[in-house]
């Protein structure tokens, strides 16, 4: 499962409490979905932290040049990156087994909806590399 620790190796700028041994059992870029520990990830589209908390999120990645709300906790975790949607990429790349788009007890889960595969390019992006990463999981678990 991905973690604190992988998320910040890539992005130092952190607020809140720094707990390497934080575990995300959920990704999304959608506040309205639930997300049991979950990694919220803000940007201009969906920048609704308060409701993404209430939905489960334990921690955020945040682009710098949106100002964080008023009322975010001073401990709750908060990495800040210059593109959020970039900043996932780059975790996908270097973590792809680490997630997956099905459910499976040893990966973090990546919710992404419909919506965000239609409305970026970007998205599309991480679907293909999480989708042909368990192609090949499968693959491998065939030949055993």
């Amino acid at each position: 499962m991905l973690t604190y620790s992988d998320v910040v190796k890539f992005n130092p700028h952190t607020r809140g409490v720094k707990v390497n041994t934080l575990v995300y059992r959920t990704l999304t870029f959608d506040s309205s979905i639930q997300q049991a520990k979950g990694l919220f990830i803000g940007s201009k589209r969906d920048g609704n932290l308060l409701r993404a908390i209430g939905n489960g999120a334990i921690s955020v990645i945040w682009p710098k040049d949106i100002p964080l709300p008023d009322y975010t906790p001073n401990d709750f975790p908060v990495i800040f990156v210059d593109d959020s949607i970039e900043a996932m990429v780059k975790l996908v790349h270097k973590y792809t087994e680490k997630m997956t788009m099905k459910k499976r007890g040893d990966a973090t889960i990546m919710i992404i909806t419909k919506q965000d595969l239609q409305n970026d390019r970007m998205y599309d992006e991480i679907f293909g590399l999480l989708d042909k990463h368990l192609v090949c999981m499968e693959m491998e678990n065939e030949d055993k």
